[in-house]
């Protein structure tokens, strides 16, 4: 039988960064931790979003003209109705995100994925927009060597990194394929390796977004 207290519960929201009706231009949101959070009708511009995770969050006819995204990544959100006029986007992810009537003029677009996203609806960006990489209905898994297997089990000992989800997911314990594909796709299995051993040595802090991981793969053969 069914508990009712169970089935109604709903699940709450990120007051902390919800913001609605208001002005936030200029800001400073590098590494903020937006999932789950609420915004309606908010005014972002020329604020610096780099590393910041939007992870299930919910931000509906925004304002993001001037903004900057470096290692942004919006997973499983919806952004109806935002204006991105101007903003930058570099080393961004769209997994699984609601876009209808947001608009891109003059964005500027650095290896960003647009994964299971739409941009039927959208305006001033298209399939042939440079700097954009399009991947449709992605369920299929990289080949990854048992070495790179067992690296990333060894990982998640790592409780930082077992809490970002970058690697594994927690509740079904399987791989991140989309994150594991975006590391193939900008280093080689040696790289790799090496720089998550390094990770799962030197993770200190919390973090949110793949990008932190990028970072120490790419000190580690400089």
């Amino acid at each position: 039988m069914s508990n009712p207290k169970k089935k109604n519960r709903k699940k709450e929201y990120n007051k902390f960064f919800s913001y609605k009706n208001t002005t936030r231009n200029h800001g400073n949101f590098m590494y903020k931790n937006f999932y789950r959070s609420n915004s309606y009708n908010t005014r972002f511009t020329c604020s610096d979003f780099s590393f910041a995770n939007f992870s299930k969050s919910t931000i509906k006819y925004c304002g993001f003209n001037g903004c900057k995204f470096n290692g942004t990544e919006f997973k499983n959100s919806n952004l109806r109705g935002c204006r991105f006029k101007g903003a930058q986007f570099n080393d961004v992810i769209f997994y699984n995100t609601k876009l209808s009537k947001s608009t891109f003029k003059n964005a500027q677009f650095n290896n960003v994925y647009f994964i299971n996203t739409s941009i039927k609806d959208c305006s001033s960006i298209s399939k042939d927009t440079p700097g954009i990489i399009f991947i449709n209905h992605y369920s299929s898994k990289p080949p990854i060597s048992s070495d790179l297997h067992e690296v990333i089990h060894d990982c998640n000992k790592n409780k930082f990194i077992y809490n970002s989800e970058t690697l594994i997911f927690h509740k079904k314990k399987k791989l991140n394929y989309v994150n594991i594909m975006r590391l193939l796709y900008r280093f080689d299995e040696e790289q790799i390796i090496k720089g998550l051993k390094s990770a799962t040595n030197n993770v200190k802090n919390d973090f949110f977004t793949l990008s932190y991981l990028v970072k120490i793969i790419d000190k580690i053969d400089k």
